[in-house]
């Protein structure tokens, strides 16, 4: 066998195995699709419900932290597209999770401070804490959400 034949037996097995590397075992592990929760002004254009909040599909590819991945995306707020459909956050720019802990069916969620920076009145309060409860219930063995900022409970008050 010539070397240039020998070249081209190991380009063709190496692109070979390249192929069934890529379809037979992919790297990035299972797309899982969540729902993420925002106000929406088409839907409710004179905001009655404050606590009214409508999913929009995300997809969260860490098969680890789901729950702290969906709430991340939540706290990226919406899309372009979805702005352009009507979706709006509550949420302030800007917050991050302090921590995001599970046990017997309760998640506690401590998130920063920014959360509670320049808000005010019930209805905005009431569509904060319904985004972030609805986005933590889908979850099967989630019963009841806690919100704490910076390790306060109930400081999410009218």
């Amino acid at each position: 066998m010539s070397k240039v034949s020998s070249i081209i037996l190991v380009a063709v097995l190496g692109i070979a195995v390249g192929f069934l590397i890529y379809f037979f075992y992919p790297s990035s592990g299972v797309d899982n699709k969540v729902n993420v929760y925002f106000s929406n002004n088409l839907n409710d254009p004179e905001s009655f419900d404050c606590g009214s909040v409508y999913p929009v599909k995300r997809v969260i590819q860490d098969e680890q932290n789901i729950p702290f991945m969906t709430l991340s995306e939540l706290l990226i707020g919406p899309s372009e597209g979805e702005i352009k459909d009507g979706f709006f956050t509550n949420i302030n720019p800007g917050v991050g999770i302090n921590e995001l802990s599970f046990v017997d069916g309760i998640v506690k969620v401590d998130l920063s401070n920014e959360l509670i920076q320049g808000i005010g009145g019930s209805c905005l309060i009431m569509g904060i804490e319904a985004q972030i409860t609805e986005t933590l219930l889908q979850f099967e063995d989630v019963n009841n959400v806690i919100i704490l900022v910076d390790g306060e409970e109930k400081i999410l008050q009218p």
